[in-house]
């Protein structure tokens, strides 16, 4: 999600990434309108994206790395985006009075308090509680999760520069991976009640900066991988692999909604296991080799992926005001209402993004000239 593009890349190669974070954005998008599953898959794209730009944009700079310092490039890549979080807040009040209006008792509104002070500084993901990570407008968690690897990154890339070589990658991912899949698998021993269980285990596997972290590792060595490669591959074998990719996906999916297998289960479904898929899709389009990320990076998918950092913050509340004013219709096609939903409000999040994004520019270009 984060709005960095890779310096001193080859246009194409911009492009292709974009084409990448544009299909993160529709992948959480629809999935959100209910149109699909596939919102895990695009939380993971944005996070593997994020993760690979940041360590190709800085692995050859000298970052200062000190926890002060870490803090001044956290808020350095959050400036941009989280005035709109604010906003975005701002928006879900309504929503929040008429919970507290049908739940009108302290407590209620002590945990309505508590829930928006923590989302207001983005610390939500870090209460081990998924209902604070969701709360307001629950998309934000994802920026909140975002600003702990910020703040490690200095520490990342430091320790990965000093043995950069694809072996010491490939060794890293693995070591990092299966850590993971410790931590997600011991969580079957815990045996707690329900609902709390399932409630936990997906907030430590999807939302928890702790566990996340780990991903991010994965994907800045996966820049790292990308940078010593010198391999050459023919165009339709880079074809054959991107297609591969989507039918990796594909079947992902499946795994995901039949719940039912090992890899399927909610200790994996929610991050690892779309997690080989992301990486592949990222990886290879910024190589950029084959007809299908060719194909994809056209004017209307670069659009769409330059303006999804705001988009992404902006969509699921677009979709639940519009979920508001128009309900539906008893008898109605419960697809043919996602669609109309999906239509509108994707309509109105693009406009929404432009009008920020404009303002931004022109206050943030303002100040400088007055600077």
């Amino acid at each position: 999600m984060s709005q960095t593009s890779v310096d001193n890349a080859p246009k194409k190669r911009l492009d292709s990434l974009q084409a990448v974070r544009a299909i993160g954005f529709l992948s959480i998008f629809t999935s959100h309108a209910g149109l699909s599953m596939l919102g895990p898959f695009g939380v993971s794209v944005f996070f593997v994206l994020s993760g690979f730009v940041f360590y190709y944009n800085y692995c050859d700079r000298q970052i200062q790395c000190t926890p002060l310092k870490n803090f001044s490039f956290t808020f350095k890549h959050i400036k941009r985006l989280y005035p709109l979080h604010i906003l975005m807040l701002i928006a879900t009040i309504p929503f929040a009075i008429e919970y507290l209006h049908n739940h009108p008792t302290l407590d209620d509104y002590i945990d309505q308090g508590l829930r928006l002070l923590s989302c207001t500084f983005l610390v939500q993901t870090w209460v081990p509680i998924l209902g604070y990570s969701f709360s307001f407008n629950a998309v934000a968690w994802f920026l909140a999760t975002c600003m702990f690897f910020y703040w490690m990154f200095p520490f990342i890339v430091r320790v990965i520069n000093r043995h950069n070589s694809t072996k010491s990658a490939i060794i890293r991912i693995m070591i990092v991976a299966f850590i993971q899949f410790c931590i997600a698998y011991g969580l079957r021993f815990l045996n707690w009640k329900e609902p709390y269980y399932s409630s936990f285990i997906k907030w430590v596997t999807y939302t928890c900066p702790l566990f996340r972290i780990g991903d991010c590792i994965i994907w800045c060595e996966l820049a790292c991988l990308y940078k010593n490669d010198k391999l050459k591959i023919n165009k339709w074998l880079m074809t054959a692999a991107e297609i591969l990719v989507f039918v990796s996906v594909y079947f992902a999916q499946k795994i995901y909604l039949a719940n039912n297998s090992f890899i399927g289960s909610d200790f994996f479904r929610f991050s690892i296991l779309y997690l080989p898929s992301a990486c592949a899709l990222v990886y290879l389009f910024a190589r950029c080799g084959g007809y299908v990320s060719k194909l994809l990076t056209n004017k209307v998918v670069i659009f769409i992926g330059n303006i999804s950092g705001y988009a992404f913050l902006i969509h699921q509340l677009a979709i639940r005001y519009v979920q508001k004013f128009y309900p539906l219709g008893k008898g109605a096609s419960v697809q043919l209402y996602c669609w109309v939903v999906f239509i509108i409000s994707f309509a109105v999040t693009i406009l929404l993004a432009l009008l920020y994004k404009y303002v931004y520019d022109r206050i943030t270009k303002r100040k400088s000239k007055q600077a």
